[in-house]
C-alpha cells in the first residue's frame, strides 16, 4: 500500500512537471498562433468556425466554409497573412448585423466541418471575446492553448489517478507482483498523460473528450451508472472520435435500467436522461448529415478497409491484434473486447489519420483496470501498444513529436 502511495504521488509530480514545463515553452516561445506547434492551426480555426456554425448553423457539415463565406479584401488581411503564416485564400469575411467585418481565418476551408455541435459550444467563449471585445487573435489563441493544457492535465491526472484506484487487485498473488503492476502501470500512466499534455500545448482540443471518457469509466466503477451515461454522451456531442467507445455507453444505459431506474429520485433521472439525449442525439444527428462528406477527405490511412480489400492485407499485424481481441473474451473482458473492437471498426475505416488521433487508444488501457482484473489490465496495455504502434508508429517514435 504504501509503495502504491509513493508511485501514484511520483506520477502526479512528474505530470505537473511535464505541464509545467511545456507551459513554459509556449509562452517563452511566444508564437504568434500561441501554441508549442510549429503547423497546427486547428485551434485558431474551432474559433472561427464557432461563429460560422452560430449564422449558418448545419450547413457547416454538407458545404465547405469556403462555400459559405467571401474570402477577406480587409486592409489588415495581408498582416493577418503573414504574421500567422496563413494563406490568403483561407481568411474569411464574416459579419453580425451592425458590426464590423471580421477576418476569420478557416483551415481545411475545402471540406464540410467534421466536428460535432459541442465543439462550437466549447470554444463560444473565445468566439465571444472576437467579435465583443478589443482582445487580439494571438491573445484569444493563447487563451485557448491555455484551457487545452489546463484540461490535458486535469485528463492526465485522473487517468493515473483510475490507475491508483484499487489498493488491491482480486488476481495479485503478492504484494511483490502488485507493486511491480502499479509501478508498471505508472509509467504507461505517465508517458501516455504526457503525450495528452504535448498535444493539448500543440492545439488540439481532444483532451476534453477523453476526459469525459475517463469520467464515464470512473462512474461505471463506482456504479454510478446515470451520470456514466451523461458523460459518455457530452463526450460525444464534443468530439466525434468518442464514438469509438460506444459500447461503454450501451453498458452505462443496461446498468441504469437494470439496477437505479426505481431507486433514483424520478426528478434527477428524467434531467439526466433528458440532457443526455439531447446532446447525443444532436451529435449523431450531425455526424449522419456529415457521413457523405467524410468520403471525400484526402486519404492517408494505409490500413484503410479500401486498402484491405484490394489485398493489402498485414497478416501479421491483424492476427496479434485478433489474438488480443481473442485473449479478452477468454478472460471475460467483454466491456474492454468489445471497445478494442469497436475502436479497430472505426480507425480501418477513417480516410485521414493523424498523430494526435492515437490518443483515443488510451482508454483501453483504463477499461482493463476498471474490470479489475490484471490480466484485463495486461491485455488492454499490450493490445494498446501494439494498436497505437501499428496505426500511428511512425509518428510517435520520438518524443516529443516533432510537429
Amino acid at each position: 500500500m504504501q509503495q502504491t502511495s509513493r508511485a501514484h504521488r511520483i506520477s502526479q509530480i512528474i505530470l505537473l512537471l511535464v505541464f509545467g514545463w511545456y507551459l513554459f515553452l509556449t509562452v517563452s516561445r511566444d508564437h504568434p498562433r500561441g501554441n508549442l506547434s510549429n503547423s497546427l492551426t486547428d485551434h485558431i480555426s474551432h474559433v472561427s468556425m464557432t461563429l460560422v456554425f452560430l449564422s449558418h448553423g448545419h450547413s457547416i457539415y454538407t458545404e465547405a466554409a469556403n462555400q459559405l463565406l467571401s474570402t477577406s479584401n480587409q486592409s489588415d488581411v495581408e498582416a493577418i497573412s503573414r504574421t500567422f503564416d496563413w494563406g490568403k485564400h483561407e481568411l474569411f469575411s464574416w459579419q453580425l448585423k451592425g458590426r464590423e467585418e471580421t477576418v476569420l481565418p478557416i483551415n481545411w476551408s475545402y471540406l464540410p466541418r467534421p466536428y460535432p455541435p459541442g465543439n462550437f459550444l466549447y470554444h463560444l467563449p473565445e468566439a465571444v471575446m472576437r467579435i465583443h471585445t478589443t482582445a487580439s487573435l494571438k491573445n484569444i489563441a493563447k487563451f485557448s492553448i491555455f484551457k487545452y493544457g489546463i484540461v490535458g492535465l486535469i485528463t492526465s491526472l485522473l487517468m493515473i489517478q483510475l490507475i491508483f484506484a484499487q489498493s488491491k487487485l482480486p488476481e495479485a498473488r503478492d504484494a511483490t507482483s502488485e507493486n511491480l503492476w502499479k509501478w508498471i502501470s505508472c509509467g504507461f500512466g505517465v508517458l501516455l498523460g504526457s503525450y495528452v499534455i504535448f498535444w493539448s500545448f500543440a492545439g488540439i482540443y481532444d483532451g476534453i473528450a477523453l476526459l469525459l471518457i475517463v469520467l464515464a469509466l470512473i462512474c461505471l466503477k463506482r456504479d454510478q451508472n446515470d451520470f456514466a451515461i451523461l458523460c459518455y454522451a457530452a463526450a460525444v456531442f464534443l468530439h466525434f472520435r468518442s464514438l469509438w467507445y460506444f459500447p461503454i455507453g450501451i453498458l452505462a444505459i443496461a446498468r441504469f435500467y437494470q439496477r437505479d431506474w426505481r431507486a433514483i429520485a424520478p426528478k434527477r433521472r428524467a434531467a439526466v436522461l433528458t440532457l443526455s439525449a439531447f446532446m447525443g442525439g444532436w451529435a449523431i444527428w450531425s455526424f449522419v448529415e456529415l457521413l457523405p462528406a467524410l468520403r471525400t477527405w484526402p486519404h492517408n490511412n494505409a490500413r484503410h478497409l479500401d486498402q484491405i480489400l484490394a489485398g493489402n492485407f498485414d497478416w501479421q499485424m491483424w492476427g496479434m491484434l485478433a489474438c488480443a481481441g481473442l485473449a479478452m473474451v477468454a478472460n471475460r473482458s467483454y466491456l474492454l473486447a468489445t471497445c478494442f473492437i469497436s475502436a479497430l471498426i472505426f480507425i480501418v475505416n477513417t480516410r485521414q489519420v493523424m498523430p494526435w488521433h492515437s490518443m483515443f487508444f488510451y482508454p483501453i488501457i483504463l477499461i482493463g483496470l476498471v474490470e479489475r482484473s490484471p490480466t484485463a489490465g495486461v491485455l488492454g496495455l499490450v493490445a494498446t501498444v501494439h494498436a497505437i504502434f501499428s496505426f500511428f508508429g511512425a509518428n510517435i517514435l520520438n518524443f516529443p513529436p516533432n510537429y
